[in-house]
């Protein structure tokens, strides 16, 4: 199942691209436009990763789509010092390190006023804000052909070298920890921990909340909830005859599974859990346990800016569906969690 051709990792991050509604198709000319202008920036990209390594911690958040990810990283990269991906350098998916110089020395601490967290389906708007780096990392990760979740024997395809250089190579930029969200890393967490300085964060929030929220992305980008979204399970082919229901706690319950079964295997001061629950009801209190766990890792993490506004996270943290198919989702969930 493995696939590594040239580009076609741009495809296996957006499998369902065509299929959606006008105000959320990605233009042509302009992701061919990047490809060339990435392409043409290697060699300063190779380069720039030959140089002197600093020692400094790569964060990655985990977790299923829907659990606040974005949010988490919006709120982390605003109010700790602490380098991200922006909507800039996530353009050179191919050339990160000259992705970072560009955002280091255009956009700066800009993010640090952030206190408006807002965001469409995991995109937000401001150039200086977080991006999802979904390319960079299915460059690396997405090695599989038709779906996202590897066998056993495809997380021995990750190239786990080439990763950790291009990883060093944009730390060496910053100069600081980096901070990534990365959903399709919930599968590969055990070739991931290879990279001694990562640092695991386990974002969970309650399934059905997921899973109603899946619904309504479905809905809002397809305006159907029958075509497929996001994550794609082992089963994927099998799933496909099934109700949306039963498709949406598949993939919900495939990710928290794979996180599950690697967690109890990452050493815990290399690890830290975050019920979504909890980051909206009391914000700086998660940062200050995340900062300390972070302290054992060796990291040290002050704060910026000012404090994190919770009227306007409150405003965010619900989404609302009919009784009925609120119903079918948690039955769905119960019937999966049997297996």
């Amino acid at each position: 199942m493995s696939d590594n051709s040239s580009n076609n990792y741009i495809q296996r991050s957006s499998f369902d691209a065509k299929k959606r509604l006008p105000q959320f198709l990605k233009n042509e000319e302009e992701e061919a436009l990047i490809e060339l202008i990435n392409n043409s920036l290697l060699p300063l990209q190779r380069q720039l990763e030959n140089r002197k390594t600093s020692a400094h911690p790569v964060l990655i958040i985990l977790g299923t789509p829907r659990s606040g990810s974005t949010l988490l990283m919006q709120i982390i990269s605003s109010r700790l010092d602490i380098a991200y991906p922006s909507n800039l350098m996530a353009r050179f998916h191919e050339t990160p390190a000259v992705g970072a110089f560009l955002q280091k020395m255009l956009i700066g601490n800009r993010l640090h006023n952030l206190r408006d967290y807002q965001s469409t389906h995991g995109a937000t708007a401001l150039i200086e804000e977080p991006h999802e780096f979904g390319y960079f990392w299915t460059r690396h990760l997405g090695i599989c052909k038709d779906v996202h979740e590897p066998s056993a024997l495809e997380l021995l395809n990750v190239d786990i070298d080439k990763l950790q250089q291009e990883l060093d190579s944009i730390i060496n930029i910053f100069d600081k920890p980096v901070i990534f969200k990365c959903i399709l890393g919930s599968y590969f967490v055990l070739p991931l921990q290879n990279i001694s300085n990562i640092f695991f964060i386990d974002l969970q929030r309650n399934t059905l909340d997921v899973a109603e929220s899946f619904w309504n992305v479905r809905q809002n980008r397809f305006g159907s909830t029958t075509e497929w979204w996001s994550i794609r399970p082992q089963n994927y082919e099998s799933l496909c005859l099934q109700t949306p229901e039963v498709q949406i706690a598949s993939q919900i319950l495939s990710i928290r599974r794979a996180i599950d079964k690697s967690w109890a295997l990452i050493p815990e001061q290399r690890k830290f859990t975050i019920k979504y629950e909890d980051l909206i009801e009391d914000p700086e209190t998660t940062l200050d346990m995340l900062v300390d766990s972070l302290e054992s890792f060796g990291c040290s993490l002050p704060k910026v800016g000012i404090p994190v506004s919770l009227p306007k996270i409150r405003q965010m943290s619900s989404d609302t569906l009919n009784k009925e198919v609120r119903w079918k989702l948690s039955q769905a969930l119960d019937q999966m969690l049997k297996f």
